[in-house]
């Protein structure tokens, strides 16, 4: 019966669905779906996973289009819709963890597993996730964006104050100047750019000597020792590329590492079934910014798959940006990543 629906199938683009009744078995888009069919019929011979397909699957449904583009946006929303159960598949249903620094009169810092929810600035993601609520509470330690949330109207400053967690600025403990350099202070360590505030904070540091303010100079003091640990750091770590997400597959697995500011932030392998080849990892790719992740302004895998023109396109409209999908790896971002894979327990 399938094989005779086949024959039927147009020289057209479109998506095509193998079903079970109301179950959906696989789904899959094609430049010409004549063609691609056919194919699955070829690889039918000798593939597990496409024999599993067609004896799992009673009915195939195709929907013509008008372009090849439209038949890609088309299956990744079919994809995420149904589930089906041969598609590669993102198991994790949330992004990873982000700081997000608030755009409020006195901005606090914030954690968010989705770009754009929380209006502020965003930093990270943090991987493992767990390094995101450390890193929150080295910023109140360290800078003492404000705790409370929203702020409240109060006489006394509260216990996260006394802990030396948040510079009260609910009760005038700290003049807004002051204040807002500290937010700018926390904006450059978690951007890496450690150099913009430095000065300003050396400025400040004398500043609070003079009047003898010992306990505040003492504050900026640390936040100061911070900076400088953080750029120590970069010139050991600093990388020819500023800012990348980059999609290294090595069968059965793909790994996600994450750079930003020139550094390499995070690596994880991403948590999904069914792959076996190169069918679908741009659906899965999709996926994983549709989960929240903030869309970076280079995207690199390390494979030339068929959709990777219609996945730059997708990016860029997503993001309102130009998005550029390359395939070649930094040398020594390949060799971190191969270095990881053989040597770390990643999962």
């Amino acid at each position: 019966m399938l094989f005779d629906k086949i024959k039927e199938a147009p020289e057209k683009s479109g998506v095509y669905i193998f079903k079970n009744k109301n179950k959906y078995i696989y789904i899959g888009k094609a430049k010409n779906l004549k063609n691609r069919l056919k194919g699955h019929l070829q690889a039918l011979k000798y593939d597990y996973k496409e024999q599993k397909i067609f004896e799992e699957s009673t009915q195939l449904e195709w929907i013509i289009t008008s372009s090849d583009y439209e038949a890609f946006i088309l299956e990744n929303a079919l994809i995420k819709q149904y589930k089906p159960k041969y598609n590669v598949m993102l198991k994790s249903g949330s992004g990873y963890p982000m700081l997000v620094i608030t755009n409020d009169e006195y901005p606090t810092v914030k954690i968010s597993r989705k770009y754009g929810e929380i209006d502020g600035e965003y930093f990270g993601p943090f991987i493992p996730a767990k390094t995101a609520r450390a890193m929150k509470q080295l910023i109140h330690k360290v800078f003492k964006l404000r705790t409370c949330d929203p702020m409240p109207k109060r006489n006394i400053a509260c216990f996260d104050y006394h802990l030396g967690l948040c510079s009260a600025p609910c009760v005038n403990k700290i003049s807004k100047k002051d204040y807002m350099l500290d937010v700018k202070s926390a904006k450059a360590f978690l951007s890496g750019d450690a150099g913009k505030v430095i000065y300003q904070l050396y400025d400040r540091i004398e500043e609070y000597m003079k009047k003898m303010l010992f306990e505040k100079a003492a504050v900026v003091r640390d936040q100061i020792s911070a900076l400088e640990n953080l750029i120590k750091k970069q010139k050991v770590v600093g990388i020819p590329e500023k800012e990348a997400d980059i999609f290294y597959i090595n069968y059965p697995d793909i790994y996600i590492t994450v750079i930003r500011t020139n550094r390499i932030i995070g690596m994880d392998k991403l948590k999904v079934s069914n792959i076996e080849d190169e069918e679908n990892i741009v659906s899965l790719i999709i996926s994983y910014y549709k989960q929240g992740n903030f869309i970076p302004g280079k995207v690199v895998i390390n494979k030339q798959l068929e959709d990777i023109e219609n996945l730059q396109k997708w990016l860029s409209n997503v993001a309102g940006k130009e998005i550029k999908v390359e395939t070649q790896i930094i040398p020594e971002v390949e060799a971190f990543i191969k270095q990881n894979i053989k040597h770390s327990s990643i999962d």
